[in-house]
């Protein structure tokens, strides 16, 4: 029996050749039957390939998977039982026949990692021309790569659409896996790495200067925990400064708040409202401890002068934005990078400060009142950041699950899955 399974296998091996040489175009194709000569015809053919072009516009053949149909005329050749034949062919000679494994059965997906490294790009970024930027290819390369790999799945991956692309069912499945294999791929190119000799692996992490080191401080130590050899090196600098050393690859990952540059990929993490930072010595907060109110609102902030945080930062713009919406234009005070400085101007009534809830809470300072603002939408919002253009090693993956797991508010663990 393992005799004819071994001449079976060898009888369907097929290898088939195609070349064009100036004016005529030239099949050769060569098939094997030890036990059935008398198969030996065209139907038999179980390859098939696409003509390309090569140098000084002449054609050769690429291995591909069919459907795919080749028109020309040309000589055929077959070996039979060591007997070579002759036909002319004047017809479509690749047809679609369905892929076969060497013992007739239709055979497994083939997939390459390249096409399923675009498949998955093309599908996290919505879209064809985006993600042919973020890899450095045309957009017709792209569209290429996802052709072939759905002609290997034998079943369209994407629904196309004015609005961008859907992922049909089977779509949803080989993104799936794609993004387990692709990330599978990379673990073992760092575990290689290790073994030849290079086992230290540094994370590098940037966190902006409004206290974000201070709110990941859970993660760093469990992400210590869970790898203990990855040296983790951390820089502190203005978030636009963070920003700007993201996308030029110096970091790896970032914490930032609500970042808004469009080169960046963003995960949520936690959402928090922002507080009011008020005297004790200052009307409105007397009018709270006497129980004239317990919240603020943005209209209540009038003739009040602000205490900041340093150029470019997020909340900043939040509340300026948010004054200015209601028709107020409140002079600042000072502008500082110090979370600690904030509340102790607060506490001399020197203006009012704006926190985040936790850093607002945390170090309150006794001479201060924090008290939320009614009416005030904008929240503050910790993210993991990183490049769109780069692709994430496994460490980097692996702190991003150690953050999420950490510090992912049950709310926004449905938009996770």
């Amino acid at each position: 029996m393992s005799g004819r399974v071994a001449t079976d296998r060898q009888s369907r091996s097929v290898a088939m050749e195609l070349s064009y040489s100036y004016s005529k175009l030239e099949l050769k194709a060569f098939e094997l039957f030890t036990s059935h000569p008398q198969r030996a015809n065209l139907d038999s053919a179980r390859s098939c390939f696409k003509v390309g072009k090569g140098r000084h516009g002449a054609s050769h053949a690429l291995c591909m998977r069919p459907p795919i149909r080749v028109r020309c005329i040309g000589r055929f050749q077959t070996v039979a039982a060591g007997t070579p034949r002759s036909v002319k062919v004047e017809k479509p000679i690749c047809t679609s026949v369905p892929a076969m494994n060497s013992i007739g059965f239709p055979r497994r997906p083939n997939f390459e990692f390249r096409h399923l490294r675009v498949f998955a790009e093309v599908v996290r970024h919505g879209g064809f021309t985006r993600a042919a930027e973020v890899i450095h290819a045309t957009q017709s390369t792209v569209s290429k790569a996802i052709s072939q790999l759905e002609n290997e799945v034998g079943k369209p991956l994407l629904r196309r659409h004015r609005r961008g692309i859907e992922l049909t069912r089977v779509g949803e499945i080989v993104y799936r896996r794609a993004q387990v294999m692709l990330a599978q791929r990379e673990l073992l190119a760092d575990e290689l790495h290790a073994l030849a000799g290079n086992p230290h692996v540094t994370l590098k992490l940037g966190f902006s200067r409004m206290e974000t080191s201070t709110f990941f401080g859970r993660a760093l130590a469990e992400f210590r925990r869970r790898h203990p050899d990855v040296e983790i090196s951390i820089t502190v600098e203005a978030e636009s400064q963070i920003v700007r050393r993201l996308l030029k690859g110096d970091l790896d990952l970032a914490g930032l708040v609500s970042p808004r540059d469009p080169g960046l990929e963003v995960l949520e993490l936690q959402r928090e409202p922002v507080f009011v930072l008020l005297s004790r010595e200052n009307p409105l907060a007397l009018r709270a401890r006497l129980g004239l109110g317990l919240g603020l609102g943005i209209g209540d902030l009038r003739d009040q002068q602000l205490v900041l945080f340093e150029e470019k930062c997020q909340l900043n713009e939040m509340v300026v934005g948010a004054l200015a919406q209601a028709g107020i234009l409140a002079p600042v005070a000072i502008k500082t990078s110090q979370v600690g400085l904030i509340h102790e101007l607060v506490a001399e009534n020197i203006g009012i400060g704006f926190l985040p809830r936790a850093l607002a809470l945390n170090r309150l300072h006794p001479m201060v009142v924090a008290l939320p603002l009614e009416g005030f939408e904008p929240q503050w919002t910790y993210t993991v950041a990183w490049a769109r253009a780069a692709r994430l090693s496994p460490t980097a993956r692996a702190w991003v699950a150690v953050a999420r797991a950490v510090h992912v508010f049950p709310e926004l663990v449905g938009d996770l899955k």
